[in-house]
């Protein structure tokens, strides 16, 4: 029901500065602008109950079609400012963060807020509600995959619930290129960066954590899923990237062999994800010789 505030243990775990900027977010909003804020909606690790150490902050702002542009600039000025206060954002100094900001900026990674109209919701305008370039979310954005993800498992924490309006459609197996593609090259640009910048770690574990969220969804099917899983078991780095994963997300450390091995693990997960998949019996056989002179490399190194 609209006007409802709802925090609950399930919805926000019991982190207390969690909840502090959720509420600051509300009242900074309704500040600004009154009642054309229509829903607040919460996605990601919170959402589901199961934060870490390095889980960020995932919120849309829901706003009516006939608010104005300057308002939402507006807003998103002021978020930005709670954000920075209660610690989910950067004011960054140096050069490098000032560009890794515009980079988060421009791929919704790691951003705190999102501000969109009701109808960007609804209609699942995926550039309209992250903010993000449109050539970019044409070309490599996993759309389908985190607009079901959002729908599925995300909960209305004020106002109106308009995710189960969200027209959303199923994950088509390009989907698994477009992220191989996003994904591979936001690890290999932590790769570049890390000897300079501490949290290199982390945009690795993003690339991999969206990897196995996207194939997931793609696959539906818990019988193949299980079947890739059982693959991915044979492989060496990637038993050791899921183990470094899991440790990472509760002990967050710069973990440079983790970084130096992520895009050699995505490569080989999308691999045996696309042999498994129904695809012509040649092009699997092309995708097995190019996966196992990865792997051969891989081991020898």
């Amino acid at each position: 029901m609209q006007g409802e505030y709802m925090f609950t243990q399930t919805t926000v775990n019991s982190n207390s500065n969690y909840i502090n900027y959720l509420k600051d977010v509300k009242r900074q909003t309704q500040a600004i602008i009154e009642d054309n804020l229509l829903s607040i909606i919460l996605f990601g690790s919170y959402a589901k109950g199961k934060p870490t150490k390095v889980s960020d902050v995932d919120v849309i702002i829901v706003v009516s079609d006939n608010t104005q542009e300057y308002e939402i600039s507006k807003l998103r000025r002021v978020l930005e400012s709670v954000a920075i206060r209660h610690g989910y954002w950067d004011n960054p100094r140096s050069l490098l963060k000032r560009i890794l900001r515009a980079v988060k900026l421009k791929t919704g990674m790691f951003v705190p807020f999102f501000v969109c109209r009701e109808s960007d919701l609804i209609n699942g305008r995926f550039e309209r509600i992250f903010g993000v370039s449109k050539l970019l979310s044409l070309l490599l954005a996993p759309r389908n995959s985190v607009l079901n993800s959002i729908k599925v498992k995300s909960k209305v924490i004020y106002g109106k619930n308009l995710i189960s309006k969200m027209k959303t459609k199923r994950p088509s197996y390009i989907e698994i290129i477009k992220s191989y593609v996003m994904n591979l090259l936001q690890s290999l640009g932590a790769l570049i960066i890390s000897p300079f910048d501490n949290e290199a770690t982390k945009y690795s574990m993003e690339a991999f954590k969206w990897s196995i969220y996207t194939i997931r969804e793609v696959l539906k099917d818990d019988d193949e899923f299980k079947k890739l899983l059982k693959e991915v078991s044979k492989s060496q780095i990637l038993n050791y990237n899921f183990k470094q994963w899991e440790i990472l997300r509760n002990a967050y450390r710069q973990h440079y062999p983790f970084v130096f091995m992520t895009p050699s693990a995505l490569t080989e997960m999308y691999l045996r994800t696309l042999i498994n998949m129904s695809i012509t019996p040649y092009v699997a056989s092309f995708l097995q010789r190019f996966q196992n002179i990865i792997s051969t490399n891989t081991t020898t190194s």
